[in-house]
């Protein structure tokens, strides 16, 4: 059985415009809203360059100031150190500054 990895490889390279629609990072410019990234080097559903890319769309759309991008080591798709108390207070000094300021 195929892995969803090589199912998508396999149709991104038969059908690149589909693709590329389905992708956010050729969809950033500049009236992007802020956007935090927490990503677990570890995933393997979705690889972390995903996110690096995301990122570095926002860097060449002149708003990398707006992104955001954790990295959590040894951590997978999704658990505990998502939610940690570290990872909470960081969610919520993103919200609040992307509110606005302190709220």
């Amino acid at each position: 059985a195929a892995s969803k990895g090589a199912i998508i490889a396999f149709s991104t390279s038969i059908f690149p415009d589909l693709a590329r629609l389905a992708s956010p990072v050729f969809h950033v410019d500049e009236n992007d809203p802020p956007l935090l990234l927490i990503h677990g080097d570890q995933d393997p559903q979705v690889p972390i360059n995903q996110s690096h890319e995301l990122e570095g769309a926002y860097e060449t759309a002149g708003i990398g100031e707006r992104v955001r991008f954790e990295v959590i080591h040894g951590g997978a798709h999704g658990g505990e150190g998502f939610y940690d108390a570290e990872r909470i207070a960081l969610m919520a000094a993103f919200l609040r500054e992307a509110a606005g300021g302190e709220r």
